[in-house]
């Protein structure tokens, strides 16, 4: 049985880097695209109660995310594993199970997420202004992820009401 929630967990995880790293760039808005992988990491770590599982999922796919960026080879690995951490034990101490809730985090954590990015992106790159990386990225695409997690977090309440 935790196999093959595993197994379907792989598959999915895979089939939202192929989605993120291939066409999801069809629906971009002002060139802005949603962080499926982080929605993901985020809503899967809202749904644990220990903190491994959520750390192992968030440097998984930090490093799916690794393999396809431009940056600095581990980025996307630690922040999504940090994503992940503070997601699991905020919530596990504070509001587990509530849509809304759910929701504002992640909306903050995604928030933290693309500036923690760019900060890093600007110490490497030089020339990133902070006006920018704030208002013109990281705002709008916590926006996009939220509309995103709406579906993602309905789609896994509905597999845990169906004991999946």
């Amino acid at each position: 049985m935790v196999e093959m929630k595993m197994l379907r967990l792989g598959i999915v995880t895979f089939l939202i880097y192929l989605i993120q790293t291939t066409f999801i760039q069809y629906f971009a808005i002002g060139g802005i695209i949603p962080n499926l992988m982080v929605v993901f990491v985020i809503c899967f770590a809202l749904t644990q109660s220990d903190y491994k599982k959520p750390m192992f999922y968030g440097l998984a796919c930090g490093m799916l995310l690794d393999f396809s960026s431009e940056t600095l080879f581990g980025v996307h690995a630690l922040l999504c594993m940090f994503c992940a951490l503070l997601c699991e034990q905020v919530s596990t101490r504070f509001f587990k199970g509530k849509f809304f809730v759910s929701l504002l985090f992640v909306c903050v954590i995604s928030f933290l997420y693309e500036i923690a990015y760019f900060a890093l992106s600007f110490m490497l790159y030089d020339g990133v202004p902070l006006t920018y990386a704030l208002f013109g990225v990281a705002l709008p695409t916590v926006a996009y992820n939220a509309v995103v997690s709406v579906v993602v977090l309905l789609l896994m309440r509905r597999s845990a009401a169906l004991g999946d």
